[in-house]
């Protein structure tokens, strides 16, 4: 039978008799092909200040793909032309990317590859079922320094202002001049590191992955994901106001020993702990919308048939 007789009357799975492997034999090229890219964003992750985040990205991309796996039985394997085009454009970035050290470059690379893999292999719909994936890989570009330049500075001002209203607010004596608390016998600053922005990112990747495995709508996937930003925010000016209501009433020591280290973990744990609660209780009452459970009121119309 010829190829355009399959093409008439046969099943979708016989479209590509001999040619069905050659998408998936890119792939595995490609793959290999980003070995140093992975080794990059793994050093990234441990030199830089605020590229922690991006070792989690391809690993949380890797987990909701395997998640996602049932999704695709029902996607048609007839891929498109243009997939092999984009493939060669990916390579093409990420040549570039090696070759001037850019690991933007690279990240953006990364994405077209899996835009390109998705497209060869499982056609335009490939890329609509695996949406979320490829501009979540964006996130593994490192932010800017000029970006960080001008977010940090304010972020640290508004936790040393936290800071203030809650040791003012339990009668400890302090004076606040800028990102500086001036304790009886002691002086606590606000320092960059303690901004909370390597943590909000962090955050912000983990409760993007979670969020859609839970959710089923994207406007609710993003409400969970902006709603990480300020958590964030607000758990790092509440871990700094701790360690200064500790600092009053220990000793300096708090603000830089183990105590300090293990109040942040423990208040990064709350944090994720309470995206986790708050992404499974929107899950269960948007499942309640949709069974018509009488009690949700208003927020029945808005969910999903």
């Amino acid at each position: 039978m010829s190829v355009a007789g399959a093409f008439q009357g046969d099943p979708v799975e016989k479209v590509w008799p001999r040619a069905f492997w050659l998408p998936w034999a890119a792939a595995a090229a490609l793959s290999v092909a980003y070995v140093p890219f992975f080794q990059a964003l793994a050093n990234a992750a441990s030199r830089q200040p605020y590229a922690g985040h991006v070792v989690f990205v391809p690993i949380v991309a890797a987990v909701v793909l395997a998640a996602e796996l049932p999704r695709w039985r029902g996607v048609s394997r007839r891929g498109h032309a243009a997939g092999a085009a984009l493939a060669a454009l990916a390579l093409t970035l990420l040549g570039l990317g090696y070759r001037t050290g850019s690991l933007p470059l690279q990240a953006v690379s990364l994405a077209a590859a899996a835009a390109a893999s998705l497209l060869w292999s499982r056609g335009t719909r490939g890329v609509r079922t695996a949406g979320f994936v490829v501009p979540f890989l964006l996130l593994a570009i490192p932010p800017p320094g000029e970006l960080l330049a001008a977010v940090g500075p304010p972020v640290q001002y508004f936790v040393a202002t936290f800071s203030t209203v809650v040791l003012e607010s339990l009668h400890i004596p302090v004076e606040q001049q800028g990102i500086f608390l001036h304790l009886p016998g002691q002086t606590l600053e606000v320092a960059e590191e303690c901004n909370g922005l390597r943590f909000l990112l962090i955050l912000v990747v983990l409760v993007s992955g979670f969020a859609r495995l839970v959710l089923r709508t994207i406007p609710a996937q993003l409400l969970v994901i902006v709603a990480a930003i300020p958590v964030a925010v607000l758990a790092n000016a509440i871990r700094v106001a701790a360690t200064a209501v500790g600092a009053y009433a220990i000793g300096p020591h708090v603000a830089t020993g183990p105590v300090h280290y293990y109040v942040g973990k423990g208040m990064w744990l709350l944090a994720i702990l309470f995206m986790i609660g708050t992404t499974w209780v929107l899950r269960t009452r948007m499942e309640r919308c949709v069974s018509g459970d009488a009690g949700c009121g208003d927020a029945c119309a808005a969910s999903p048939s």
